[in-house]
């Protein structure tokens, strides 16, 4: 049985972060994989309620708390920066800062499906049927 060279895992324990600029100053925003599971699962459903009340053309006075309520929330958790700095952004700027978030979120996933496809095809290489 011939050895294989390739790793099976490929783990990294540095922090590759992203940052945004507020008032000239950077702030770096946490990488997706940094987010526990359970936290990105709790928070899943406030993405969806979020998306669901930024597409209404008219929001009743409670829906719009209850969205500004979501985008705090979004924004503390995506950006590392003290509470007064966050607490100066305007709405369009904390929804802008979360569309970020989410694209990173979803450049992140197509990645690592990209990997994991790239390395299934790379093992199987070779590989030949045992059927006659």
């Amino acid at each position: 049985m011939a050895e294989s060279t390739a790793s099976l895992l490929d783990l990294s324990t540095l922090v590759k972060r992203s940052f945004i600029t507020i008032d000239k100053k950077k702030y770096d925003l946490r990488n997706p994989d940094e987010l526990p599971y359970l936290e990105y699962r709790a928070r899943a459903s406030q993405w969806a309620r979020l998306a669901a009340l930024i597409q209404k053309p008219r929001v009743s006075k409670k829906e719009e708390a209850e969205a500004d309520t979501i985008l705090r929330g979004l924004v503390a958790l995506i950006v590392i920066a003290p509470d007064k700095v966050l607490a100066k952004l305007q709405r369009p700027q904390q929804v802008q800062i979360v569309t970020v978030f989410s694209t990173l979120l979803s450049t992140a996933r197509a990645a690592g499906v990209a990997q994991r496809r790239g390395k299934t095809s790379r093992s199987t290489r070779g590989v030949r049927s045992r059927r006659g």
